[in-house]
């Protein structure tokens, strides 16, 4: 296990729900200082929560269609996107 499979474990683990645990993701792992990261940076540290989550099992080729979000909102936003663009796409 690497460090930040590490980490993200550890989130998880203090999060009260998938939501929180990826919030801190944001927290934790921005070197920006404004809680952003790349979408392959959270797409790497995000797939064990996809994994194992019920929601995001459920629905049809979520990851994908997240990606696809994700990657077009950082186009627009110097490559970046924060926990905000992440919830905005969640299923409702």
């Amino acid at each position: 296990m690497n460090w930040k499979e590490f980490i993200v474990l550890l989130l998880s683990l203090e999060g009260e729900d998938v939501l929180q645990a990826v919030q801190l993701l944001f927290e934790v792992f921005s070197d920006e200082g404004d809680c952003s990261l790349t979408v392959g940076e959270f797409l790497e540290l995000f797939k064990p929560f996809a994994a194992r989550d019920r929601l995001m099992k459920s629905v049809d080729r979520f990851v994908e269609k997240l990606t696809a979000h994700l990657e077009e909102t950082a186009a627009a936003k110097n490559g970046r996107i924060s926990f905000d663009d992440f919830i905005y796409h969640l299923p409702r």
